[in-house]
């Protein structure tokens, strides 16, 4: 016969058990999804953001809504994401930027790394440096223009602290020079910008630059990456243009704040793997020059740790500090 005490326990274990399986007992979702995008639309994020919610529209059988909140080096977007219920309809799609955010602004309250849980690595691809194609040369005879001229080359990138400023500081740095940086919210405004002729030089995802790219308007200079890319055989890395420090390739991913339900970040974390090895997911992600992501949970939380660390670690050297 069981005591008080004893029926106390298996209840509350009961309970436990009751609550852990509360999702998986549950149809989720039951209403829209949203997705938040720290960047603005037509940039790398986004595109990605809005071709896996196409296809975990037709497995859910329910909305998923992009939601941009471009600004502050993705924290508008997080805080947004931290903000709302752990229930697994309102997730973060955003890249190594938001990991590093402590370390260059003190005022951040907010630990990423604890803050949110990895769902899925959904894309990987090499950032590429493009110029327009009025401008000719490799990077080296460009960086050489540029030393006469400092002021005819402004610098684009999607936003201040991120890898695109990392390199103009390591340039000017490794050169003597002093380009301008002009930050912008995303690829998307940057690529805009530099078909205007607002900046000369800048960085940005293939896919947001491609179409540019085979019009004749724009044309790629150099890649991020330990190697050359498959589909840009032709383009030296920054290393081999001597920029060495930028052999990480760009990830983007999926999460959801910590607390969601474990079970349901296995579910989804099942679901956008299997959209990411839908034929049609990855012959689009080919068409943007990028392949599917292959890490999940833990193991793709691996790769977000030593990211953030590294790149937190060279923009304290580089001194890049935000503001509040």
């Amino acid at each position: 016969m069981l005591t008080r005490r004893q029926l106390s326990i298996a209840l509350l274990a009961a309970t436990g058990c009751l609550q852990s399986t509360a999702f998986a007992q549950t149809k989720w979702p039951d209403r829209p999804v949203r997705i938040v995008v720290p960047f603005a639309a037509g940039g790398g994020v986004d595109i990605a953001a809005r071709l896996v919610a196409d296809k975990l529209r037709e497995r859910w059988n329910q909305s998923v809504v992009i939601d941009n909140k471009p600004g502050a080096n993705t924290l508008i977007a997080a805080t947004a994401v931290l903000g709302a219920p752990k229930d697994g309809y309102t997730l973060l799609m955003t890249n190594s930027n938001t990991f590093f955010l402590p370390a260059v602004n003190a005022s951040v309250k907010m630990r990423p790394l604890e803050d949110f849980v990895p769902i899925a690595e959904v894309s990987v691809d090499q950032l590429v440096v493009v110029a327009p194609t009025s401008l000719t040369g490799k990077l080296p005879q460009i960086i050489e223009m540029a030393r006469k001229d400092p002021k005819a080359f402004p610098f684009g990138t999607y936003g201040y602290g991120t890898m695109a400023h990392l390199l103009l500081i390591e340039v000017n740095k490794g050169n003597g020079l002093d380009l301008a940086h002009v930050p912008y919210r995303g690829t998307a405004p940057m690529v805009q910008a530099m078909l205007a002729g607002d900046v000369k030089l800048g960085v940005s995802n293939y896919g947001t630059a491609k179409s540019f790219i085979e019009a004749g308007k724009l044309r790629p200079v150099a890649v991020f990456g330990q190697s050359r890319s498959p589909f840009m055989p032709d383009v030296p890395t920054l290393g081999e243009s001597g920029v060495p420090g930028f052999e990480a390739s760009q990830w983007i991913g999926l999460f959801a704040p910590a607390g969601t339900p474990k079970d349901l970040v296995q579910r989804m974390a099942q679901d956008v793997t299997a959209v990411l090895k839908n034929e049609a997911t990855v012959k689009r992600l080919g068409e943007m020059f990028t392949v599917p992501g292959t890490r999940v949970m833990d193991d793709f939380g691996k790769l977000v740790e030593r990211d953030a660390r590294n790149q937190g670690g060279m923009s304290q050297a580089a001194g890049i500090k935000m503001g509040d």
